[in-house]
């Protein structure tokens, strides 16, 4: 099998895992074992669940390439920098408003 996510990025460890797959011919244990693989890991990506159900369904009818080509269309986002984005979002938010209310009052 593939090395772990950790050595890799996301994105090329779930593809390793489905061309694994379509090597082994989708027997059941090779199925098994790369849906088990790559939950975990599309589990810290943002609609991670969704693409896994999508990537699961594609597995499962002998459509690994298909779920090759989806995940290498699709963009990879942590959810853990979401909060940083929120983040940064709210302290521009609150630096035009205070810019806007000292343009303000210095003006009249």
């Amino acid at each position: 099998m593939a090395q772990p996510a950790e050595k890799m990025n996301r994105r090329q460890y779930v593809i390793k895992q489905l061309q694994q797959v379509e090597r082994d011919q989708y027997e059941v244990a090779s199925v098994e074992g790369c849906l088990n693989a790559i939950r975990p890991v599309l589990d810290e990506i943002m609609n991670g669940t969704a693409l896994y159900a999508q990537i699961e369904k594609l597995v499962r009818a002998g459509n690994a390439d298909r779920a090759v080509k989806l995940m290498e269309a699709m963009p990879i986002k942590s959810k853990h920098m979401m909060p940083l984005m929120a983040l940064l979002g709210a302290v521009i938010a609150i630096a035009v408003v205070v810019a806007v209310f000292v343009l303000g009052r210095g003006g009249s």
